[in-house]
């Protein structure tokens, strides 16, 4: 089966669209749960440390969101910067709304199809 690049989303045809969406929304709800267990071990470890550098070496091992630029075909380095941007933006703002993750993670892939139009 062709799959087309997340550039192509809008050419998709329906059952394609949502089943390249399912996989992206498990893989960043993944990330958000990690990004959020991280950020509370943050605040743990850096309570009471007065030079606090919130680097934990596992967090630079994981694939983060590679996977979904893999599987979706963004190979630029600048629009996979942005992707990235929209959603550390996004986790750490939705990280305290009485949100579900399955939410937030439809929240992030909607903007990143609104900003892939704009490639």
């Amino acid at each position: 089966m062709y799959i087309n690049t997340l550039y192509d989303w809008p050419k998709m045809k329906s059952e394609e669209f949502d089943y390249v969406c399912s996989i992206i929304r498990v893989t960043l709800e993944d990330h958000i749960r990690l990004s959020d267990w991280f950020n509370q071990f943050n605040e743990l470890i850096n309570e009471e440390d007065y030079t606090p550098n919130n680097e934990i070496y596992l967090e630079g091992q994981l694939h983060g969101l590679y996977p979904i630029f893999l599987f979706g075909g963004i190979e630029n380095e600048a629009h996979r910067a942005t992707l990235e941007d929209i959603t550390y933006e996004m986790i750490a703002s939705s990280r305290k709304m009485n949100i579900t993750i399955e939410e937030r993670a439809t929240y992030i892939l909607k903007a990143w199809q609104e900003s892939l139009l704009d490639f």
